[in-house]
């Protein structure tokens, strides 16, 4: 949906030839549509001539894509380097020239190419604000399916590269989101919070965005979190229309007819912006577009001769072009009109009736899945560095360990990266990036897990990265007779018993404590099992960990234990009960859910089948579009059912032991779709794992495959998805109205959740839904008392294709955990919260062989005060060293040198809402730092800071703080 005239195609060889480039450019500027809508098809090419003189303002930008056609790598040594550098020496040339920068991930890769002398003159054009840097993260993250978390590390980043090169004066104060697919309240409050006052996006719904342009409502004040911070707003601006609004190349002007032509266009053009905004004296035009300005200084050139023959006709164009910036013409229309508020968010995006961009929220659902699992081993690992100090062994290990993990989830935040809408080669390469990191920190955290707890390890101690398909090359060892040292990590301030997974070759393990006393535990036949690779039985232990404690256990191989028996379910229904936990009725003919703990609640395996390419235009300007990475379009036959199970030659199993007991069955060989129902001792969750992929293909369209839960609640048409795992935002199910056409009524209706789904009831008292996960999906509600969560996509290469050759043959499998609970609507949060915490941050197991004695291993405990449960230690990451890390070659990480004392990073977060958890957990709470973290060191200085550690907002704070519902606090701690 980008349309662009390319500089290099005008060419410097005759009148004609120019004059041709400079029409098709106006043609451009002149035609601006909502697609789908005959009342707004266009608007036809006639000179304005504006009532109000205005002051047009010039944003010059580029946008430049980490990823997409191209690698990151790619993009950066082919077009981004060129583009800085004659930017660069463009703004050098002339005073009045000013440029606009937002890939962080480019411009500190730039950066530590330059010599001094260049270094120095950038830092004269950022202290003049010539060069401004908006938004300031590593990439224009997408803002439907991240986790705040990682965008959150991915904006620390950037801003705290910004404020240590440029002072906090060049600190971004806009957010610059012209290019993801819709736009997210959560991620506008996380903004409000990292000091960006303002907000410009484009890509909303187009029915909206015409009814708001008709309203002059494109421009407003955006209280993204207003249940709880009615006070905290940004000023939002959406760019005129949701297709082309951010891009706009000039060809070459080399004469006064040339000039004439593009301003005559300009002045149309304007003349759309004032009819669409409150405010006609002040116009904000975006001068630029993808990866724009690489032969800088040709465009300002020929911009400035546009600007001069403009100036020198005062009576013909009522306006005044100036390069300018977002914050300025933020200032500039200040009180200059009455703007309405808004408190939503704007998902999904359409860009006709038939075009509707809900597909993304799940497609590539492994390379989702990887990155969230990387970014909590990150948190794990930036955990352990602290309390292991900055003085242990593992620390410079850790530290480069760390950059490699927020190096490479960072630039995954990209719009086109962690929403799968990226080329296979690239989205390959991305995950290539994300191996290599994860190989880093998985060695380093091991190895300070294992210091803290005592253990001198014999082998190189590792983690099991791909424990979710049973394969764990580090228990193999039990095979031989050898015993393994596992060391457990509990990275949540709050005390946990929970019983962990362990994958093993055989069925005769133990588990032993530090002291050689056995745990509880018990070994099952594995599911979801990889047949090439993975084990063929998992461990199950029982484990309690105090807050941030290390523990350390021995697997021994013991001959005379048998594995708990599997056996063929009975026909009827089943029950699955767990001391302590949930209670799951299961169909014995199928193995899907019936009721968790007697409350209706059942589970189907289904898929969609995609609209295919009609053999002509097949992209959104389509009559016709189809599914596509960023699109989801069914078929009007509605959804198929897989199985049910079991698949033939197979049957539905049951095993019964003390800790654990589940029901697995093959449902659909074909398209590898399996179902487990799970449940665990102590767990108040009946958990379902669902194997899916390579998804079927041989109908010759594809398959969208969804988890669907059917109960009694009565919803009345409303569900809830969580906004980037922070507030919920109630969803209601939109239906063809006078002012509202919906023709694909399941796209539509599907929201992005990138951690929790609820289908509440509507009185208080009656029992409400709860769905839990740790990767993002699709997520919608069809009819009342259904909940139903999109797993993964693949479609046949029919032809409907994106830009340059995209196709979305996906062929991964992918293997995902769904927490489900059944309580009181009026206590749904209690549960989603906490089980959110168990899914998002587990507990982090290490292994390796030990030469220690086991009665002389640490009990690893660190003296550490367990926290409310409303409240969340989100981040605790060292920062007394600096270490620079090429995001492209995660080999290259080089520490800077240490700090003269060890100072880190804390955010403390508040995990519910105004009104969640009435009357205990939500209300505010307090937190007494140097109490928390006592087992680290004395707190010698608090200074609270931007969400990004960035810019000190109060200096010497008291140790104690406070929290109000939803809120993130973020605090440099001093220790002595």
């Amino acid at each position: 949906g980008k349309e662009v005239v390319k500089i290099d195609e005008y060419g410097h060889g005759g009148m004609s030839r120019r004059i041709h480039a400079v029409v098709a450019v106006i043609s451009i500027i002149h035609t601006t549509s909502f697609p789908g809508t005959a009342a707004d098809a266009s608007i036809v090419t006639k000179h304005r001539v504006s009532t109000v003189h205005a002051t047009v303002h010039l944003i010059a930008h580029s946008h430049e894509d980490p990823g997409w056609l191209f690698t990151t790598d790619q993009y950066y040594v082919q077009r981004s380097r060129a583009i800085i550098t004659n930017v660069v020496q463009s703004l050098l040339e002339n005073e009045a020239r000013v440029f606009q920068y937002v890939e962080m991930v480019y411009f500190r890769r730039w950066w530590f190419e330059q010599t001094a002398d260049t270094q120095d003159k950038v830092r004269m054009l950022v202290a003049q604000r010539r060069l401004v840097f908006l938004t300031g993260g590593l990439c224009m993250n997408d803002e439907a399916t991240p986790f705040h978390g990682t965008i959150i590390d991915q904006m620390t980043w950037g801003h705290r590269f910004i404020n240590e090169t440029f002072g906090p004066e060049a600190l971004p104060t806009v957010s610059w989101q012209i290019d993801s697919f819709g736009h997210s309240a959560g991620y506008a409050s996380l903004a409000a919070t990292m000091g960006l006052t303002a907000f410009i996006g484009q890509k909303i719904d187009f029915q909206e965005q015409a009814k708001r342009a008709s309203q002059h409502k494109l421009e407003f004040v955006w209280a993204p979190d207003k249940v709880n911070f009615p006070d905290r707003s940004v000023m939002g601006h959406l760019l005129f229309d949701n297709t082309k609004g951010y891009s706009y190349t000039i060809p070459n002007v080399t004469s006064d007819l040339e000039a004439q032509l593009v301003a005559d266009a300009i002045a149309t053009s304007v003349g759309i912006r004032q009819s669409r905004y409150d405010h006609p004296d002040h116009v904000l035009f975006l001068f630029g577009g993808d990866f724009a300005f690489q032969d800088a200084p040709a465009p300002f050139v020929s911009m400035e001769r546009v600007m001069a023959y403009v100036k020198a006709h005062p009576t013909k164009y009522n306006f005044t072009l100036v390069y300018s910036t977002p914050q300025s013409y933020f200032d500039a229309i200040k009180g200059s009109a009455n703007f309405s508020s808004y408190s939503g968010d704007f998902f999904p995006t359409t860009f006709s009736n038939h075009y509707v961009r809900s597909g993304y929220y799940t497609s590539r659902p492994a390379s989702k899945a990887q990155d969230r699992a990387l970014w909590a081993r990150g948190h794990a690992a930036k955990m352990l560095g602290v309390l292991g100090g900055p003085q242990s062994p593992a620390a410079r290990d850790l530290d480069l360990a760390v950059a490699a993990v927020d190096a490479s989830v960072g630039v995954h935040q990209h719009h086109d990266a962690i929403s799968g809408t990226d080329l296979a080669a690239v989205a390959e390469n991305y995950v290539q990036m994300m191996d290599n990191a994860s190989v880093k920190v998985s060695a380093a955290a091991a190895s300070a897990a294992m210091a803290l707890a005592g253990v001198t390890p014999s082998t190189s101690p590792t983690t099991c990265v791909e424990a979710n398909v049973s394969v764990c090359p580090a228990t193999a060892p039990l095979a031989q007779g050898d015993s393994v040292t596992v060391v457990l990590f509990n990275p949540l301030a709050v005390i946990r018993t929970e019983v962990v997974s362990i994958p093993v070759p055989v069925a005769g393990v133990v588990a032993l404590a530090s002291n050689g006393s056995e745990i509880p535990s018990e070994v099952h036949a594995a599911t979801a099992s990889d047949p090439d690779r993975g084990f063929k039985f998992t461990l199950w232990v029982e484990i309690a960990l105090a807050p941030l404690q290390t523990q350390r256990i021995t697997l021994r191989p013991q001959s005379n234990r048998k594995a708990v028996p599997i056996t063929q379910l009975p026909q009827g229904s089943a029950t699955l009960v767990a001391p302590g936990g949930a209670t799951a009725t299961v169909n014995g003919s199928t193995g899907e859910l019936l009721a968790i703990n007697g409350v209706e609640a059942r589970t189907t395996l289904n898929y969609y089948t995609p609209v295919v390419a009609d053999g002509k235009s097949t992209g959104w300007q389509s009559k016709n579009p189809c599914s596509s990475a960023y699109a989801f379009r069914p078929q009007p036959r509605g959804t198929q059912r897989y199985g049910p199970g079991p698949a033939k030659g197979t049957a539905v199993l049951v095993s019964r032991g003390r800790l654990v007991q589940f029901v697995h069955v093959v449902v659909d060989a074909a398209a590898g779709v399996e179902n487990t129902v799970r449940v665990l001792a102590g767990d108040p969750a009946v958990h379902v794992a669902i194997k899916a992929g390579p998804l079927d293909v041989s109908n010759g369209f594809g398959q969208e495959a969804v988890f669907r839960v059917e109960t009694l609640i009565e919803s009345d048409g409303a569900w809830m998805t969580d906004a980037n795992g922070m507030q919920m935002v109630r969803r209601q199910r939109r239906m063809n109205s006078s002012s509202f056409i919906i023709d694909e009524p399941e796209a539509m209706n599907y929201y992005p959740a990138s951690a929790i789904a609820a289908l509440p009831s509507k009185s208080a008292e009656a029992n409400g839904l709860t769905v839990v996960f740790n990767v993002a999906h699709g997520v919608s509600s069809l009819a009342d008392g259904t909940l139903e969560l999109m797993l993964h996509r693949r479609f046949v290469d029919h032809g409907c294709r994106v830009d340059e050759g995209y196709e979305m043959d996906d062929q991964h499998v992918i293997v995902q955990n769904l927490r489900l609970q059944a309580v009181p609507t009026a206590i749904l949060a209690s549960a989603y919260r906490l089980d959110h915490l168990r899914e998002q941050y587990p507990i982090s197991m290490y292994f390796s062989h030990d030469k220690t004695e086991l009665d002389n291993a640490k009990h690893g405990h660190v003296n550490a005060t367990a926290l409310g449960s409303n409240v969340h230690l989100h981040t605790l990451k060292a920062v007394g060293t600096d270490t620079v890390c090429d995001p492209f070659d995660l080999g290259n990480c080089r520490s800077l040198g240490s700090g003269s004392s060890f100072q880190v990073v804390l955010r403390l977060q508040h995990l519910f809402c105004v009104d969640e958890h009435v009357p205990l957990l939500s209300d505010p709470a307090s937190v007494d730092v140097s109490q928390l973290l006592s087992g680290i060191g004395h707190v010698a200085r608090m200074d609270e800071t931007t969400l990004t550690a960035a810019k000190v907002t109060a200096a010497n704070t008291a140790t104690t703080v406070s929290l109000s519902p939803n809120e993130i606090k973020t605090f440099l701690v001093t220790f002595s």
